[in-house]
């Protein structure tokens, strides 16, 4: 039996986002697209209400609780910042990964007053430098004497977090985004509030899981239309899932992901974290799908499903049937035992299995668990980024760097040892059928 796991990575040239990307890509749907601006009003206006909450909120508290207690993060910025001082970056990245790393080098050092003084001088100097860069409030750059470190460490790492917000794209500020910014943790502290009947935690994890949802549901949209418009053809195909329509009886596939597509092109197709055509409702785990789904007005969804299925006076709530990728899942619903024992009697029988675009993170650890007990199967890992694939691929399968074996699967870098080979490249380089 053939198996291919799906990871976020195969949609991400469809337009869709990684785990990293949501916080800011849902609040920029919110803010700037007319579609999320809807969204958001018929979620706190209308099915949700008295809740005073916004990302923007959620991004300040953050920011001023990171501020201050951002010392367990420190060595990890720091170390990321060497990297980018020793590579090609351009002068406006390394004198910002200068700064981030003197702060954080002061911090971690606890040095003496005194030689605080003596390094807030230089980095006031390093501040000055990045201004054309990032625009610093006066307040920090301002009179010496009106200044503590602890207080410009503060006021700074304000900035640059807020900034990493913004520009998710800017290579320096990406490292002090991925490093704070877990959404996926978010929705599980107020997952909670179903567990202890908090009604605020209960309002905030259906603000953001109704919004994510609509979010997702919006970017499927968009990459189906996309492949209508430019009308792919086996010139132009859509990565991995065009390749399994010759296959779709004789590959079975378990995809994390939660858009339709896999399911359009193999009928043996298992959603490990659900999907965004069903909805559960909380108290009895009734699993429901959504009415055409393939043509859905979101907006009308709101207004004539969610809207109806939830009342706070009955506690009566229904949540989208997707789970955050989270080492601790929580089972909103019976059907997700019966998945997850499926894909793991998968695992077991498959004789090969193929594995794009999947990143080993902690947070999965129940796959790779699976994984790492079928080590004598034929195991192809395919990720553009084979070097942090195969830093995860060493710590979770206990293989030393030194023992693969280098070399090259049609031109491309290959890390080989026994039955596993690790190739360097995008899902949409690869035919899929050939590595069965």
């Amino acid at each position: 039996m053939k198996l291919l796991i799906l990871g976020a990575g195969v949609e991400k040239n469809l337009g869709m986002p990684l785990a990293n990307d949501l916080f800011s890509e849902i609040r920029n749907f919110i803010k700037g697209v007319e579609l999320g601006k809807k969204v958001d009003e018929i979620l706190l206006k209308v099915i949700i209400k008295d809740l005073d909450f916004s990302y923007d909120k959620v991004i300040h508290k953050i920011v001023s609780k990171l501020a201050i207690e951002y010392k367990k993060e420190l060595e990890i910025i720091k170390n990321d910042m060497e990297g980018i001082l020793n590579d090609n970056s351009n002068i406006e990245d390394k004198k910002l990964a200068e700064l981030i790393k003197m702060l954080s080098e002061t911090v971690l050092k606890k040095e003496s007053k005194q030689q605080e003084e003596e390094n807030l001088e230089e980095i006031l100097q390093k501040i000055k430098d990045i201004q054309e860069y990032i625009n610093f409030p006066s307040e920090v750059i301002g009179h010496k004497s009106n200044i503590t470190f602890e207080s410009i460490f503060q006021e700074v790492m304000k900035v640059i977090l807020m900034h990493s917000i913004e520009k998710r794209d800017h290579k320096v500020l990406k490292y002090i985004y991925d490093n704070i910014m877990d959404y996926e943790y978010l929705l599980l502290r107020h997952f909670i509030g179903f567990y202890n009947d908090d009604e605020t935690d209960i309002k905030i994890y259906l603000y953001l899981s109704w919004s994510l949802w609509a979010y997702l549901v919006w970017k499927e949209i968009e990459a189906s239309r996309k492949i209508c418009l430019e009308g792919f053809s086996s010139e132009k195909k859509i990565p991995i899932y065009s390749d399994l329509k010759n296959n779709r009886d004789k590959i079975n596939i378990i995809t994390f992901n939660y858009t339709s597509f896999a399911g359009r092109f193999n009928d043996n197709t298992i959603y490990f974290h659900g999907r965004l055509n069903k909805f559960i409702r909380v108290d009895n785990k009734n699993e429901s799908d959504i009415d055409n789904y393939e043509n859905i007005n979101i907006v009308n969804f709101f207004e004539d499903i969610v809207r109806t299925n939830i009342s706070f006076d009955n506690k009566k709530y229904i949540i989208p049937a997707i789970i955050p990728p989270l080492k601790i899942k929580p089972v909103i619903s019976s059907s997700y035992l019966e998945t997850w024992s499926e894909a793991k009697r998968l695992i077991e029988e498959a004789e090969k299995i193929v594995i794009i675009g999947y990143s080993f993170n902690y947070a999965d650890e129940h796959i790779n668990d699976l994984i790492r007990k079928n080590m004598n199967k034929d195991i192809i890992i395919i990720n553009p980024d084979i070097e942090g694939i195969k830093t995860n691929v060493e710590k979770i399968f206990s293989i030393k760097n030194e023992d693969f074996v280098i070399n090259k699967y049609k031109g491309k870098l290959t890390y080989e040892i026994r039955k596993l080979k690790l190739i360097d490249a995008k899902a949409e380089e690869i035919d899929v059928n050939s590595l069965f």
